[in-house]
């Protein structure tokens, strides 16, 4: 899996997304630390739309029971990986399927489609 990281510039009101690593993590980290932006990981998931899905993007889609779901994309302490596809692959049935997803925006851009 390729690493691939992004950053919510509250400055710009923009999405830095990182082409190449070094040049995206020496650009955060010359700002004062009170204006970094956060960094966001690529969870190397991609939704239905084969859209890459970050941690802190926000989701819409159904869950194995086909009801509808909506939240965002979290690092799962308890299994490791992404909350909500944690062991989505294995026997625990707690997990949603990547490609039952669509990624709608994120909670630094569209928290307000959270509901």
């Amino acid at each position: 899996m390729q690493l691939k990281f992004r950053a919510y510039d509250a400055l710009y009101s923009k999405m830095m997304y990182s082409e190449k690593l070094s040049e995206f993590f020496h650009a955060v980290e010359q700002r004062p630390e009170e204006q970094r932006p956060p960094v966001m990981a690529w969870t190397g998931l991609k939704d239905k739309n084969r859209r890459e899905i970050y941690f802190g993007d926000i989701y819409d889609g159904l869950d194995n029971f086909s009801n509808p779901v909506n939240g965002e994309i979290e690092f799962c302490t308890e299994h490791g990986g992404a909350s909500p596809f944690c062991d989505y692959d294995s026997d625990c049935n707690d997990g949603i399927k990547p490609e039952r997803i669509v990624v709608i925006g994120d909670i630094y851009q569209n928290s307000d489609l959270l509901k």
